[in-house]
């Protein structure tokens, strides 16, 4: 008797699991390649079945237990779409990776080239320019690059990197972007790298140290940074978001004082480097979610912000939206009138501090695309990544 009601029960068990189903909301923006991700359920790896069309789709879980696909069909406003959560094994353990840099791919095609290894600048440049943590190359669909590692005329700046410039710490001044000042920079820790992939989905986490140089040359580990890249399994354009989470490890305050720029930033290609004569061609332009351009953006309060122009024949560009989680969303954007680059700055208009043991977390989204900036499909990007469809899990 006790073995019959035993396995009654777990036949029950069973049937309730199999039965959680994930129920998506578009609310009010039609869905199309809409990136989704939901609290992870259980200890086991899921798929994802369409109720309507029965086509399993591909569940990512990433280190922070939150479950990420990509929407299989379009999704008209205020409309739902249901998905049987079926448990497929074990989660997937993570690649330890030694130091070494990590290629994301997507369908075989390259998306960007995470560098952990320290790279280093152009031949008779100082070593101080020297970078590890940063993201270059960034590829576009048809593999143009959109990124410079170490642009001539400014080799301090990285391809998609994150530094604070003009701050305060034990009472001087500490410039962790502008290296050549020998007060600060930022460094991947040599620690193991941890990713992360599933179906043409890539989840990566490193560690980075922010650090403070005295005029006797020593150092010290102010900020603490786990940075999250992960990418999407999209090909006629490429999605990927970044995430930072900066700790306070010092005993000292940092203080980021009230300055023009500094912040996540993008460098462009060397194609728009009006100070390298070997490759210069023609300049980035720029254009925000407010319709602003290169001349009259800079400062301005937008969500999102575009650059574009032409790499090898080609017109390419990219587009940086800003969370609105972050601090001081919208944050201001520095966009420089002549350099190919532009970063969020919540510094431009008040300053702010992180104490010891204090975090600073903000995150964003990328998209890489070919041709002229597709102005509709970039506000689609947007309201995906500000206001995502609502996810809830119910039992049928």
């Amino acid at each position: 008797m006790q073995l019959i009601q035993l396995l009654i029960l777990m036949f029950f068990s069973f049937s309730i699991s199999a039965q959680r189903i994930l129920q998506v909301e578009a609310g009010n923006y039609a869905r199309q390649n809409t990136p989704i991700c939901f609290p992870c359920q259980g200890n086991k790896a899921i798929a994802l079945v369409n109720e309507e069309t029965a086509k399993t789709i591909a569940v990512l879980r990433n280190f922070d237990d939150m479950c990420c696909f990509i929407l299989d069909a379009p999704l008209e406003a205020q409309q739902t779409r249901r998905y049987k959560m079926v448990n497929i094994g074990k989660l997937q353990t993570p690649k330890t990776l030694a130091v070494a840099d990590v290629l994301f791919k997507t369908q075989d095609t390259r998306v960007l080239n995470y560098n952990v290894k320290t790279k280093y600048p152009a031949k008779g440049k100082p070593d101080y320019y020297k970078r590890s943590g940063f993201i270059h190359p960034v590829f576009t669909p048809s593999g143009r690059i959109l990124t410079d590692p170490f642009p001539v005329g400014h080799e301090h700046q990285h391809g998609v990197f994150m530094t604070w410039v003009n701050t305060t710490f034990q009472g001087r001044k500490t410039d962790f972007w502008n290296q050549q000042q020998q007060s600060g920079t930022v460094r991947a820790t040599d620690e193991k790298v941890r990713q992360l992939e599933y179906d043409k989905m890539t989840v990566l986490r490193d560690e980075l140290e922010h650090v403070a140089i005295d005029s006797a040359k020593q150092e010290t580990v102010v900020l603490k940074e786990w940075q999250t890249i992960q990418t999407y399994p999209l090909t006629t354009y490429f999605l990927f978001d970044i995430s930072s989470n900066q700790a306070n490890v010092s005993k000292d305050t940092l203080f980021i004082n009230k300055y023009l720029y500094g912040g996540m930033a993008f460098r462009g290609n060397s194609a728009w480097n009006k100070a390298d004569s070997l490759n210069y061609t023609s300049e980035m332009e720029v254009l925000t979610s407010e319709g602003k351009v290169k001349a009259n953006s800079n400062h301005t309060k937008p969500n999102w912000v575009t650059a574009y122009g032409m790499v090898e024949g080609k017109m390419v560009g990219i587009a940086i939206f800003d969370h609105p989680s972050n601090f001081r969303f919208p944050q201001p954007v520095r966009v420089h009138p002549e350099m190919p680059y532009f970063c969020f700055s919540p510094m431009v208009e008040e300053g702010f501090h992180i104490l010891p043991k204090q975090y600073y977390f903000s995150q964003y989204r990328f998209m890489a695309f070919d041709g002229a900036p597709d102005l509709a499909l970039i506000e689609q990007v947007w309201q995906d990544y500000a206001f995502p469809p609502k996810v809830r899990v119910v039992s049928r």
